[in-house]
């Protein structure tokens, strides 16, 4: 998951960095610290494993869906990209660099 991308909206960067490094909405984090460990103040360690894995799916999401180098996010499922915090994000195109 060291990849680094762009994810750009209307020609603009939202994102730029490593796929580890996705900023996460708080109440996804919270929400799936509680289905994950039933902890509703995740420590570091579940808040951690939380995002890696919510990354992870992104990735995988975005892998099968990739047919080149770009890719409009609107292309993939909905409910994943807004777990994303970054404004504009369904319909913003990611890049891997």
């Amino acid at each position: 998951m060291n990849q680094e991308v762009i994810i750009m909206y209307d020609n603009q960067i939202i994102y730029k960095g490593k796929i580890e490094n996705i900023p996460i909405k708080e109440h996804v984090i919270i929400e799936q610290s509680i289905i994950q460990f039933g902890d509703d103040d995740p420590c570091i360690i579940h808040r951690s494993y939380v995002i890696k894995k919510i990354l992870i799916e992104f990735l995988k999401e975005i892998n099968s869906h990739m047919n080149g180098k770009k890719l409009i996010l609107n292309h993939i499922n909905k409910e994943m990209i807004e777990q994303l915090d970054l404004e504009h994000a369904y319909n913003a195109v990611i890049e891997f660099c």
